[in-house]
């Protein structure tokens, strides 16, 4: 979980609070209905990332890999579409679980 969070640039010490307050059972901003306080956009390798930054520190993003780089790299394209917030849920359910033992 740390590793991922590092990915999108949460750095140690709001880890640490978010990784506290989910441990206490209340789920970070990004999984609610909160708005975000800002969003950018970054472009590696074919893929935008759009992040979407909460009050608590978290984040919430989505990748759109760019179909002509799909194409170049691996001869066919898809889009798949995943939503960030269950994919986040289970991966805090896993990692919390792993925390506690």
């Amino acid at each position: 979980m740390r590793d991922r969070m590092l990915e999108v640039g949460i750095d140690a010490p709001t880890q640490e609070a978010l990784i506290n307050k989910m441990q206490s059972g209340v789920l970070p901003d990004s999984t609610g209905g909160a708005e975000p306080v800002d969003t950018f956009t970054i472009n590696a390798n074919g893929v935008n990332r759009t992040v979407e930054v909460f009050a608590d520190g978290s984040r919430r993003w989505t990748n759109l890999e760019n179909p002509s780089s799909a194409l170049e790299s691996r001869g066919n394209a898809s889009i798949n579409t995943r939503h960030p917030e269950l994919w986040y849920f289970r991966t805090v359910e896993d990692e919390l679980q792993g925390l506690q033992q």
